[in-house]
Order: C-alpha cells, then sequence, then structure tokens
C-alpha cells in the first residue's frame, strides 16, 4: 500500500498531530488531567498577525477580511473540547502560503463528489442542495459522479459490536484514487456506510489524503435514528453535512485546523461542539482560500446566502446576509 498523509476526521480524544481531523472515536482515550492546560489563548495581536497585511490586498476586499461585528475570537475551550486535548499552534496566512498548498488550475479545476454505495431515493433533492453549497462555499464547479458500488470493488470491512458493516477507511482511499478524474482538484466520497481505520478506533466520521487529493466522509452518524433516537427538530442533519464536507474539502486545500476565531475551519470533538460551531470561515481562513481560488468576495457571500436559504438554514444565511450588508455600505 502506498504511503499517504492521512487525514481522520476524529471525535473523541486521539494523539495530538494536525493531520487528524475532526469527529470519531478510539478506544482508549487519554485522562483529561493528562490534556487540560496544553491549550494556551490566542490575543487579538495573533489574529492580526495571523490575517496577514491588508496593505497586499485590493482596497475593494479589505473589507472581507476585518472582524468588527462579524467574527467572534475562539472561545476558551472546555473540558470536553477539542483544544482541550489536542495542541494545534495554529497556520497563519503566511504559513499557508509558505507551505506551497495545492492550487486549482486550468488542467484541475473541479470538485467532484461520489456516491460510495446505495442511497435512499428520498436522499436525491439533499445530495443536490450539497452540491450546489460545496459549489458557492467554494466557488468552484463540483459534480457529482455516478454512484460507486461498494460490493463491486470489494472493499475490506469488519463487523462493529452493534452488528453494523464498518469500511476500513484506508482500503477505501486506496480504492477512491483509481477514481480520481483528470480535471478534478480533489473527490470526496460520501456514503451511508459507517467508516473505521485500521487499528484501535470504535469509528471516524471520515478521512482524507491531502496530496492524493481524494477523501471519504459518512453520513451514518450524523442522523439520530443511527442511535435509535428521535430525529432532532429543524434542518440540523443538512447542515452538519454542509459543515464537514466545507472543513474536509478545507483541508484539501492545505488549510488547517483554525485557533483564532470561531471558524468552519474549528477542530471538534463532538456533535455538540461542532453544532455549536459557524458555517462560515473566520478572515484568516477566508483569506487563504481567496488566494487559492481568487473568487469574487461580495458574489460568493450573496450566492451562500441563497443556498442556505433554500436549505432551511436561515440563522446561517442571514449572518451572511447581515455581513454583505454591513461591508457594502461602509
Amino acid at each position: 500500500m502506498r504511503r499517504i498523509l492521512w487525514v481522520l476526521i476524529v471525535v473523541m480524544i486521539v494523539p495530538s498531530i494536525w493531520a487528524i481531523k475532526r469527529l470519531g472515536s478510539m478506544d482508549k482515550p487519554d485522562s483529561l488531567q493528562e490534556r487540560l492546560g496544553d491549550y494556551q489563548k490566542v490575543t487579538q495581536r495573533d489574529r492580526l498577525a495571523a490575517v496577514g497585511r491588508l496593505s497586499e490586498i485590493a482596497s475593494r476586499d479589505r473589507h472581507f477580511f476585518s472582524e468588527p461585528g462579524d467574527y467572534s475570537p475562539l472561545k476558551t475551550p472546555g473540558p470536553s473540547d477539542w483544544l482541550t486535548h489536542h495542541s494545534e499552534s495554529g497556520q497563519t496566512f503566511r504559513q499557508f502560503t509558505e507551505g506551497k498548498p495545492n492550487y486549482p488550475n486550468s488542467g484541475q479545476h473541479k470538485i467532484v463528489l461520489l456516491p460510495l454505495g446505495e442511497f435512499p431515493e428520498n436522499e436525491q433533492a439533499e445530495l443536490e442542495l450539497l452540491r450546489q453549497f460545496t459549489a458557492k462555499f467554494f466557488m468552484m464547479e463540483t459534480v457529482w459522479l455516478s454512484p460507486l458500488a461498494i460490493d463491486e470493488t470489494k472493499m475490506p470491512f469488519k463487523v462493529s459490536e452493534s452488528r453494523r458493516r464498518q469500511l476500513f477507511t484506508e482500503d477505501a482511499i486506496e480504492e477512491l484514487i483509481k477514481h480520481l478524474p483528470d480535471d478534478a482538484y480533489c473527490m470526496l466520497a460520501v456514503t451511508m456506510e459507517d467508516l473505521v481505520p485500521r487499528g484501535n478506533w470504535n469509528y471516524v466520521f471520515g478521512q482524507a489524503s491531502f496530496r492524493e487529493r481524494v477523501g471519504v466522509f459518512s453520513f451514518a452518524r450524523f442522523d439520530p435514528k443511527f442511535f435509535g433516537e428521535e430525529l432532532v427538530a429543524g434542518p440540523i442533519i443538512a447542515r452538519r453535512r454542509c459543515l464537514v464536507l466545507a472543513h474536509e474539502i478545507g483541508h484539501m486545500f492545505g488549510i488547517k485546523h483554525c485557533i483564532y476565531y470561531d471558524c468552519l475551519m474549528n477542530g471538534s470533538n463532538s456533535l455538540a461542539e461542532s453544532d455549536a460551531g459557524p458555517l462560515n470561515l473566520c478572515p484568516v481562513c477566508l483569506r487563504k482560500l481567496h488566494h487559492s481560488v481568487g473568487f469574487d468576495l461580495a458574489d460568493r457571500e450573496r450566492e451562500i446566502a441563497e443556498v442556505l436559504r433554500d436549505q432551511g438554514l436561515t440563522d446561517d444565511a442571514d449572518w451572511y446576509r447581515r455581513r454583505l450588508a454591513r461591508i457594502t455600505t461602509d
């Protein structure tokens, strides 16, 4: 098996390296006392330095990277939150560019989404809304490929203690690499199957390879019915899908976890922590994405608001509308 730089979407407490991602579970978490105290509070000076020199940006765009009224500094983490258990130093805009991330180009210019396995017929409209959100969030052409049948690929799996099939993520990634289109900047497979890496894990929500530009994540645990619970009122499942998908693709652009603001690129230790986070990028992470793609900032804010409204995510849509109104009237 080829050597790949992995990204795990983890939920519980795991070794603290930046390549490990949000939402998953290991069998034996570290004790809380071993991890408390690692978090170092970020100052206002740190946040401004992380955004970088706004004089390098066209004057008409500078308001999009300023914070007054639009962004909240990241709160001191609670006992079970991500940064309590994972020591992360953050990534400034300058560090991002010096890391020489992958950039879209004329040959690799699409975000490709791939259904892995079967989806219920009533999911088709939701999947189309997810494609629309992805296209607007990254301002790149986004397409669905035809579903890839799991049984035809003969992907290895195990059966969990709850008698559910769990696909091994490393093997799924190896298979997905074979299906990456030539014109794809990146490809993310989505599945209703539960996922697990090899080793001492219970599950993960997903895993990705930065260098190979492919990843996979599962919708299964976003739905309370997976745990035998009643559905939460409101479009919470759609929001979870949008947030984690955008977060995961953000990592494929080379954007690391954010420690500066409440931001879509924050790490998360649980669904509760993830649900409390915003569906927008902070000034630091927005500048990284804008540098990579080069979209019109006002058009992006407007179009994201529209697609979020169509998904019933009115609070998130209103955030984008208020922000755009403030910027365009300043």
